[in-house]
């Protein structure tokens, strides 16, 4: 079970799953910084990056266009119980 998502130009939000996520990139450029480890990922459409259990920071690159991407949990068993708490740990900036 995957979670699509949009950010709208000029909007960030912080994303602290509790184990390995999939972001892929579906359209737009999405930039994604992890807190700990500072390291900065820049997707463009088509691309995805696997993301540990730690805080992560993603915004548009481009400040005047919407980015879309989908986050899919890495983890065994519950899709669905992975997805709610996954949902419950992103938090949208404006």
């Amino acid at each position: 079970m995957n979670m699509l998502m949009t950010l709208k130009a000029r909007q960030t939000a912080s994303l602290a799953p509790e184990s390995a996520v999939r972001v892929r990139c579906l359209r737009g450029m999405l930039w994604i910084v992890g807190q700990r480890d500072g390291e900065d990922c820049v997707l463009e459409a088509g691309e995805s990056a696997l993301l540990g259990a730690q805080r992560h920071y993603l915004s548009s690159v481009r400040r005047n266009d919407a980015v879309s991407f989908e986050l899919r949990p890495q983890t065994p068993g519950s899709a669905r119980g992975s997805m709610a708490r996954l949902w419950q740990r992103l938090r949208q900036f404006f």
